[in-house]
């Protein structure tokens, strides 16, 4: 199965998310499946690769031509060049099974938000798994909760994702998603 990670490239974030980010991609590798990413070097991103690649996993990095004027690319996975973050997004999406989406920031929610419109739109009916680790997307569930109640977002967008907060519970997802 080809897994689709949204998360942070900065390598300025706390320690503890690139430990469980580099789990993620471990038990990836070691359960068979393809990662597919953005492709950085630093941050949760290069955590998630690296994952990877000490277990022998294949990684596939979608890069836009630019990125390297803002943070590394990892030299280890199979890159795909692209000219611009739009095509980045479907060059991700068209080649994915799977979409978790990790810690991250602007990118991360760009790319979680678009995801999630296509799968409304039903362009798509890949499962979408929100890794809530420490937390981190309290707020934006509340968010879109607070959305659906004001009737600004249908109620059945709630079904179109699921929230884990462990690594074990997004392998059991996987695993039913097979």
């Amino acid at each position: 199965m080809k897994v689709c990670v949204y998360c942070a490239a900065g390598d300025h974030v706390d320690e503890k998310y690139k430990i469980v980010m580099r789990e993620l991609g471990q038990r990836l590798a070691k359960n068979g499946h393809t990662l597919v990413f953005g492709g950085g070097a630093s941050g949760l991103m290069g955590a998630v690769f690296n994952g990877v690649k000490e277990n022998n996993g294949t990684a596939i990095g979608v890069v836009p031509d630019f990125i390297n004027e803002f943070e590394p690319t990892n030299i280890g996975a199979f890159n795909i060049n692209v000219p611009d973050m739009a095509t980045r997004k479907l060059i991700m999406e068209k080649n994915s099974d799977v979409f978790i989406v990790a810690p991250g920031g602007i990118g991360t929610f760009d790319e979680f938000f678009q995801c999630l419109t296509l799968k409304e739109l039903k362009r798509h009916n890949h499962p979408i798994i929100i890794f809530n680790f420490d937390h981190f997307y309290d707020d934006l569930i509340t968010f879109i909760n607070k959305c659906m109640e004001k009737k600004f977002i249908k109620e059945t967008v709630r079904g179109l994702v699921c929230v884990c907060t462990t690594v074990d519970e997004i392998f059991e997802k996987l695993n039913e998603s097979k």
